[in-house]
């Protein structure tokens, strides 16, 4: 990191202990600013909002890296056109068909999409389909078709811009909302953090993801940190990164990837750190995430720890809730009596909960995090 440069956070939101990561950068000699807009501000615990400056915009001020952490501060900076980050990674932060296209281009793997019109026909469509927003939030306009016995491309559409939020666009800087079709790959998927900076890949975390399916929908029902990463998706995620931003670039990675017999697939990519995992972090013992990333401090997140996330289909408001977890657990809720639920269970912010735990090997982790599923329940509207 260049001792002439500060930096600036935007998304403070995103930050836990930010009182110590600006006392790490002030006893490492440099200047960091962190900022937030009015409306995340609220979510800023109180004892850390004097560290953070409430702004809707970039600050202008030279010899400044932007480091955004959600996706209102990437929209800013495709806005700002900042320095620090090339075209190539902001616009393949807002398009999935321009990630395919910049993979495709350099002759590595990548996910074969077009854009949906209403001219096609469903025939068109492969057998098993995945459409989605070409530019949402994790987890929002997404449909696999596979046994919805669906007639025409109308249906697709409306099943899809179900999610289409007026708010989610706003944020992300999208007009005119387009859809994009891709075969289903199957695999295992993974999802990993990147610091990007002189030109070098400097790989975060890698996590599997334990995903299912509920109306068409995909679900994260649980992160495993893996006991090892094979050198093949290091390469792999470093030749993603090399594509995507140019040599003197500064900025944090977020890929979402299929991993199969037949190679690496990247699914999202997005200019900043990937969302929902504090329960892990914590019980891997990572106080401050951001901070020991860009100051060059050692993460290591626990091997085969899990995080699981306590998830309903259920809607309306929580009545009761019941839970006999093993006390050796790590357990954090973010739902409690009163709360109203909506039917976004792929959402982060939709939880109920997370539980955290060591497994001894992957299949272990699959198995308890069935088990952890029959040690709760709730109870909506009095049912």
């Amino acid at each position: 990191m260049s001792k002439n440069k500060s930096i600036i956070l935007a998304g403070a939101a995103a930050l836990k202990n930010i009182d110590i990561l600006v006392n790490d950068f002030n006893n490492h000699g440099l200047e960091v600013i962190v900022i937030e807009n009015d409306e995340m501000f609220q979510n800023i615990e109180v004892p850390n909002q004097s560290f953070v400056i409430k702004t809707q915009v970039i600050p202008v001020k030279r010899d400044c890296f932007i480091i955004p952490l959600n996706e209102y501060w990437v929209t800013q900076a495709i806005k700002n056109k900042v320095a620090n980050i090339s075209d190539r990674a902001l616009t393949a932060s807002r398009s999935k068909m321009m990630l395919s296209h910049y993979l495709k281009k350099a002759n590595l793997n990548y996910v074969d999409r077009f854009y949906l019109a209403s001219e096609h026909k469903i025939d068109d469509l492969p057998t098993d389909f995945i459409a989605r927003l070409d530019s949402a939030y994790s987890s929002y306009g997404i449909f696999r078709n596979f046994n919805a016995n669906l007639t025409s491309v109308k249906e697709v559409i409306e099943l899809v811009l179900k999610d289409n939020r007026s708010t989610m666009n706003l944020i992300l800087g999208v007009e005119v909302p387009k859809i994009v079709i891709e075969e289903y790959i199957e695999g295992q998927e993974y999802s990993t953090d990147i610091l990007f900076r002189n030109g070098k890949v400097e790989i975060l975390r890698v996590t599997q993801k334990i995903i299912t399916w509920h109306e068409h929908k995909p679900v994260c029902e649980a992160y495993v940190t893996p006991k090892y990463i094979s050198a093949h998706i290091y390469d792999a995620i470093k030749q993603w990164c090399l594509v995507l931003f140019n040599e003197s670039d500064y900025s944090f990675a977020h890929f979402d990837f299929i991993e199969n017999s037949e190679g690496l697939y990247p699914l999202d990519f997005s200019c900043r750190l990937g969302g929902g995992l504090n329960s892990l972090k914590d019980f891997s013992g990572i106080q401050c995430y951001v901070a020991q990333a860009l100051l060059g401090k050692p993460i290591v997140f626990t091997p085969l720890s899990v995080q699981k996330n306590l998830i309903t289909e259920k809607e309306g408001e929580i009545t009761q809730l019941f839970s006999r977890f093993n006390p050796k657990h790590h357990v954090i809720w973010y739902k409690k009596l009163g709360d109203k639920l909506v039917s976004r269970i792929g959402s982060a912010n939709a939880r109920i909960g997370e539980v955290c735990f060591k497994a001894t090997s992957i299949s272990q982790a699959k198995r308890y995090c069935e088990d952890i599923d029959s040690q709760w329940s709730i109870i909506i509207n009095g049912v």
